[in-house]
């Protein structure tokens, strides 16, 4: 089977070539609530750290294997 490096370029072209597809508006938020107190919004930040750290290790888990560093500690943390 040989390999092909073309591609099908009418795939692009049609039907959607004279359709005007827009993209949602990407939601930033820039503000925290204003009624979190200090220490609300550093257990909040610590929560978002672990999750960032999890996605982190277990992508490298699966992109290499296992390994023997364990996954982050959840900091169960509540907030309410």
């Amino acid at each position: 089977m040989a390999e092909s490096t073309d591609v099908d370029n009418s795939l692009l072209d049609a039907p959607f070539a004279d359709t005007d597809i827009e993209a949602p508006q990407r939601r930033v938020i820039e503000q925290p609530w204003r009624k979190w107190m200090d220490g609300d919004k550093k257990k909040i930040s610590e929560y978002m750290q672990y999750h960032t750290d999890s996605i982190t290790y277990f992508t490298e888990r699966w992109a290499h294997g296992p390994s023997s560093t364990p996954p982050p500690n959840n900091p169960m943390i509540n907030v309410q």
